[in-house]
């Protein structure tokens, strides 16, 4: 199983997602897995708070294409997608949100599974995957960036 880290970066919205990762018809499907992802403010921050959530979708939306590095240079390329600064918002499942983390811009926040079982995982379904969005926001246009870390 390969490993892959993909940085999602938009200014914050309280109506459009930062970023998604998803899988697609064109290859072979298979199972996204975060295990490891890292949220920051790149300007300057204030001392509000955003929520951010990581939620599986059914259709992926439109988004900026973002190329998935692997984190061990002998692994080929990601078979998954990832988008980021989405314009169509994905088709979010209802009651599927896998992780919803209250944070202050002034903070980095860093998530890490302990266990295998403990990642978050979107099924090998063509098109879904897991996006990350900011419903809540203290401040809007603040250039934000998830770091997520996954295998395949």
């Amino acid at each position: 199983m390969a490993n892959y880290m993909v940085p999602l970066t938009r200014n914050l919205s309280t109506t459009a997602s930062v970023g998604v990762i998803y899988t697609t018809s064109a290859v072979a499907l298979r199972r996204i897995a975060i295990y490891d992802f890292t949220i920051g403010v790149q300007g300057t921050p204030a001392g509000l708070a955003n929520l951010w959530q990581l939620q599986r979708f059914t259709a992926a939306g439109t988004s900026t294409a973002v190329t998935p590095t692997p984190v061990d240079p002998g692994d080929p390329a990601a078979l998954t997608s990832a988008g980021q600064n989405n314009s169509v918002e994905p088709s979010y499942t209802a009651g599927t949100i896998l992780a919803s983390k209250a944070l202050n811009q002034q903070a980095t926040y860093r998530w890490f599974a302990g266990q295998p079982d403990q990642r978050l995982i979107a099924p090998a379904t063509n098109n879904n995957g897991i996006g990350v969005a900011t419903p809540t926001a203290g401040s809007v246009g603040v250039a934000a960036t998830i770091e997520i870390y996954y295998n395949e």
